[in-house]
């Protein structure tokens, strides 16, 4: 080593160091502000169509003896079909989205477009992003429509259900038959003579007969046509531009990036030249630059 003094790097040399640079950087991390916010310009804005849907999160619990015979969907289940070819293909038939594509080129294109989860709130949301915000309405409205029809039951469970449906609705009335003439006769109506624990024990048998048929009436119609459009919590709503606007936010990170850059190059620069002072240390800069690639090729 020389006999130079060396000069520990303070905050004061820290700050010397930013005030001297400060147009550089401000006008790097300026300029690349500017470049990002400008380049948004040039993307198509993308729309993004919403919707929100309920489902029921345990539909066996509300079935109750139907759930051995028809097994309704959860929202899981739900939202792996609406990205599924079941759904998909039929939206793309429908709306013409193939184009000049053949349909696994455009199931992936519309794929990618297409987003079904099921959120914290326990709702199913449903979002689908296109240039076109009439086209994004368009296709969510036809993915729900599509998925409501997988929840119609295949021909021989409709036909086994609206015979279930029929028996039903004459085992109802037999039993509201019954129960009026227990309550009038007594028991008469039953041909033997009923203590009153016997008739009242019978009255409590008969009528869970008859809640049992109730449910069966009122969920049997709904098993059959599949689920109505009263599951669409939100119908499917528009965010105009919501994709521009998102890649707007990076213009201040990226800004902030490149300050960071530059900088960081100051300080490289700022201390390369301060080890040049130094005798040994310069030589030695001088044989590093000398074994880069690009110094070997301009000597040759």
């Amino acid at each position: 080593m020389s006999g130079q003094e060396i000069h520990v790097f303070g905050l004061l040399d820290f700050l010397i160091l930013i005030a001297e640079n400060s147009r550089r950087l401000l006008g790097w991390s300026l300029a690349a502000g500017v470049v990002a916010y400008a380049a948004t310009f040039l993307v198509i804005p993308r729309h993004v169509s919403h919707a929100i849907l309920a489902l029921p999160s345990n539909p066996s619990a509300a079935l109750g003896p139907l759930a051995s015979v028809f097994q309704v969907q959860t929202a899981a289940q739900a939202a792996v079909l609406m990205s599924s070819p079941v759904v998909l293909d039929s939206v793309i038939e429908k709306l013409r989205l193939a184009n000049s594509r053949t349909l696994p080129e455009a199931r992936l294109r519309l794929a990618e477009d297409v987003k079904a989860s099921v959120q914290a709130d326990g709702f199913l949301h449903l979002t689908v992003l296109h240039e076109d915000g009439t086209q994004a309405l368009a296709i969510s409205n036809a993915i729900i429509d599509a998925w409501r029809k997988t929840t119609v039951p295949v021909e021989a469970d409709r036909t086994d259900l609206m015979s279930r449906l029929t028996y039903s609705k004459e085992s109802l009335a037999a039993v509201g038959q019954i129960l009026q003439g227990l309550a009038a006769e007594g028991g008469a109506s039953l041909k033997q003579p009923l203590t009153r624990g016997e008739a009242g024990a019978t009255i409590v048998t008969i009528g869970e007969l008859q809640n049992q048929y109730l449910n069966d009436v009122m969920l049997l119609p709904r098993l059959i046509d599949g689920l109505s459009r009263d599951v669409v919590k939100q119908p499917p709503t528009l965010v105009a531009n919501g994709e521009r606007m998102k890649r707007g936010l990076l213009a201040v990170p990226l800004a902030v990036s490149v300050a960071i850059l530059v900088f960081a190059w100051i300080l490289v620069r700022h201390a390369w030249r301060l080890a040049a002072q130094d005798a040994q240390t310069a030589e030695r800069q001088q044989r590093l630059i000398a074994a880069l690639p690009f110094a070997r090729r301009t000597r040759e």
